[in-house]
Parts: structure tokens; C-alpha cells; sequence
């Protein structure tokens, strides 16, 4: 089984014909996050930080949340390595699903099936957990 993460910023290359009603995308993902290297294992859930340079990403079965950046402010590609993984049993994270910056960016907020809960994390200026304990 593949694990995967294909990350589509179609914000600039987004075209819609108001002849037909038809929306296109590009046909390829401009990143794919893939392999050992990757920290991917599981992904569940993914969001973006509110500047879109930090995408979060919920690994399920290995109880954590793995970050990365966008390679450049213009680009819409994003490293595949991790910059950050939140883990560790503080976190009280048990088969985290769902995560989801707030609109400031200043917290980050995982729904976990496990532990039946939601916990909240600041979060640095770059969308960035500040550290492993919830707030």
C-alpha cells in the first residue's frame, strides 16, 4: 500500500469556462510527499497554516503531526522531508484524524479518535507547534 501525501496549489493556474461550467487543474500535483524520508504513515488529515508556507499533516497509526515548508515564498512546491513532528504521550494525541489552524494561525487544533478528545497547541509565526504540551 502506497502512503502518500499530493499536495495541488491551484490558486495561479486555476481556470474556469463560463461557457460550459467547466473547472481545470493541472493534471499533475505540484509536490508529492512520499517514502521513508517522508515521516508520512497513515495520513489522515492535512491543513494549511493560514500563510499556506506550512503544511500540517496527521499520521494516524504512528500518533503524530508532521510539518513542512514551502520551499520558496513563490513557489508552490513544499519540502518532503518534515521540518517538525509533533509527538510524544504530553501531546495526548491517540489515532489522531483531523487538524486545523485557526484563523490567526496562533493555535492548531487535532481531533483524535483515540483519546476521544481535541486538543489545541500555540503555534510559532511560522504555523509552527511551540511545544508538545496542549494549551
Amino acid at each position: 500500500m502506497s502512503r502518500s501525501i499530493f499536495v495541488l496549489m491551484i490558486s495561479s493556474f486555476l481556470s474556469f469556462n463560463h461557457l460550459n461550467s467547466t473547472l481545470t487543474i493541472p493534471s499533475e500535483p505540484s509536490t508529492v510527499i512520499e517514502g521513508v524520508n517522508s515521516a508520512v504513515n497513515h495520513p489522515e488529515g492535512v491543513a494549511f497554516s493560514p500563510s499556506g508556507n506550512i503544511l500540517a499533516v496527521v499520521n494516524a497509526l504512528e500518533n503524530y503531526i508532521s510539518f513542512y515548508s514551502r520551499i520558496d515564498n513563490d513557489s508552490t512546491k513544499f519540502e518532503t522531508t518534515p521540518i517538525a513532528i509533533l509527538t510524544g504521550p504530553e501531546t495526548l494525541m491517540d489515532y489522531p484524524h483531523d487538524i486545523s489552524y485557526s484563523p490567526d494561525g496562533k493555535k492548531i487544533a487535532i481531533a483524535s479518535r483515540g483519546s476521544n478528545n481535541i486538543t489545541l497547541f500555540d503555534t510559532d509565526d511560522q504555523g509552527l507547534p511551540i511545544n508538545t504540551t496542549p494549551s
